[in-house]
């Protein structure tokens, strides 16, 4: 049976550049006055003190990585985007063995730990924002001595993405069965008192050892991982290791290469730390195993420093997890602070310049294409709490990780067709075309601006023009738009969705049409 869509004109509503910058501003103010402790920080309190930071102490700054990787070197075409021809390192030093133990005990205080702590699955606590709560742990990361080597290793200047929430996201390995029938409050105490008592209070590093063999990688990457192939959410991390590592198997950080191959560099040992252009490079973290069942991986999330680099930057992978009022406050900051000079540049550049030529007009359009993208992605990516959390509940984190790549694969539709509830037209079935040119498909969030997004998007990429290459440059977004060009059909809002890496609204639309998660 062949079914006649009527594809309703979708007008043109697209925000200028001048309003996008408004709404942030006006973000930020609402954030601002929500932000519980506007007049900053408090005093540490009577009877509690943090280890004051010594970069001659606790920072091992003589050695470089041994090896840097280029895009060329991998066979992936360097995107526009790329800040350094370096897209990852092997493993150099970074901690001395007498920060290790106050490494943990920061990322580990019972005192704040409620606040930070994440349990995400039976195996895994995530620890977010210690750097708000620990004056050692926000100057481990952010010093000038340590951004330095950091940067030396990567090929250019960085600083930090965020003043304290990106500063140092740990991922801790834990058999949370042993904290059965324990409150939250009990089973952190548990978890702290673990994992920075007894040999864990001893200073101490190990070398890494040699990544396994190519067989062996593409033999571990073929299987199920926890966090499937991905970009990172900004461009530049480090990924520094605070356990002994010494009996450990696996670990490797597996890159995809231009050409398919898969190479893996092993993971940091203790003490140590690898950089990686993770936005721009997808990869793979495999799973490792040891007899110590001990293993605490901490990334800090790093941006070129250089005033007029526009990072490639996506909240996809870490709303589900996050304090969001707090991470869309450092957010706003972050991007405001990044657009502001180039949208003042633009204005000066007008007010002083008498004559233009072709030159001038061309490269206002570029940056000013730049700048929108920025900006509109600055908004979009502020996914409401009363969305997520709630999809988080009912559905889990796992789903969020995999909806965007499985929807673009095409993964998601396969099985028995699934008749389309949102229509209910005979013969309907959810899948990428009917998604697209559903007669109800309007019943979803008809004033959100992604409609306008989605027309927009649809214009660009039928001109094929200067705005559609520079969107282009990113390798998210251009992995979504080569699989929609090679399937020949209508641009729609689910590819919306796919393109800025809004997968909370991929499983709402999809719920929506009857889709069963």
């Amino acid at each position: 049976m062949t079914i006649q869509y009527r594809t309703p004109e979708m007008p043109n509503h697209g925000e200028s550049l001048e309003s996008l910058i408004h709404k942030i501003r006006q973000t930020k103010h609402i954030l601002d006055m929500q932000f519980s402790n506007p007049t900053g920080g408090r005093p540490l309190g009577a009877g509690w003190s943090d280890p004051t930071f010594d970069p001659k102490l606790h920072l091992s700054l003589d050695q470089q990585p041994e090896s840097k990787y280029t895009f060329e070197e991998l066979g992936i075409q360097q995107p526009g985007s790329a800040t350094s021809a370096v897209a990852a390192t092997s493993t150099f030093p970074l901690f001395t063995p007498e920060s290790i133990p106050l490494i943990r005990k920061a990322l580990l205080n019972p005192r704040y730990l409620d606040e930070t702590a994440a349990i995400f699955g039976s195996k895994t606590l995530i620890v977010r924002n210690t750097a708000a709560y620990s004056p050692f742990f926000r100057r481990m990361w952010s010093h000038p001595s340590v951004v330095h080597k950091l940067s030396q290793a990567a090929g250019v200047s960085l600083e930090p993405v965020m003043e304290t929430m990106e500063l140092g996201h740990a991922n801790i390995q834990f058999d949370f069965a042993s904290c059965a029938g324990m409150t939250r409050e009990e089973t952190l105490n548990n978890v702290a008192h673990q994992l920075t008592s007894g040999r864990f209070a001893i200073p101490g590093t190990t070398q890494a050892k040699d990544s396994r063999s190519s067989g062996e990688i593409d033999k571990a990457a073929a299987k199920k991982s926890l966090i499937p192939w991905h970009f990172d959410s900004y461009p530049w991390v480090c990924v520094a290791m605070v356990s002994d590592t010494s009996d450990m198997v696996g670990g490797e950080t597996v890159i995809r290469c231009g050409d398919n191959r898969l190479v893996g560099i092993a993971q940091p040992g203790m003490g140590s730390a690898m950089m990686l252009q993770g936005g721009l490079v997808k990869h793979l973290a495999l799973p490792a195993t040891s007899l110590l069942d001990d293993r605490i991986t901490i990334v800090t999330s790093y941006r070129a420093k250089a005033i007029g680099i526009y990072d490639s930057s996506f909240m996809s992978n870490i709303r589900v997890y996050s304090d969001l009022q707090e991470l869309y406050r450092q957010w706003v900051d972050y991007r405001l602070n990044r657009l502001e000079p180039g949208i003042k540049s633009l204005q000066d550049k007008r007010r002083h310049v008498k004559t233009f030529d072709e030159q001038d007009l061309q490269e206002e359009a570029e940056e000013r294409i730049v700048l929108k993208e920025y900006a509109k992605r600055t908004l979009r990516q502020m996914v409401p709490e009363s969305i997520v959390h709630p999809l988080v509940d009912r559905l889990g984190c796992a789903l969020f990780y995999d909806a965007r790549d499985d929807y673009v694969s095409g993964i998601l539709f396969e099985g028995p067709p699934r008749p389309c509830q949102l229509c209910k037209i005979p013969g309907a079935v959810i899948e990428k075309v009917h998604l697209t040119v559903c007669l109800e498909r309007y019943t979803w969030r008809p004033d959100s601006p992604l409609w306008s997004d989605c027309y927009d998007t649809s214009i660009v990429l039928k001109e094929n023009g200067l705005e559609a290459q520079k969107r282009m440059e990113e390798l998210q977004v251009k992995e979504v738009f080569n699989k929609w060009k090679s399937e020949c059909r209508p641009w729609g809002i689910v590819d919306e969705f796919a393109v800025q890496g809004l997968g909370e609204y991929i499983l709402e639309f999809l719920e929506l049409c009857g889709f069963e998660f």
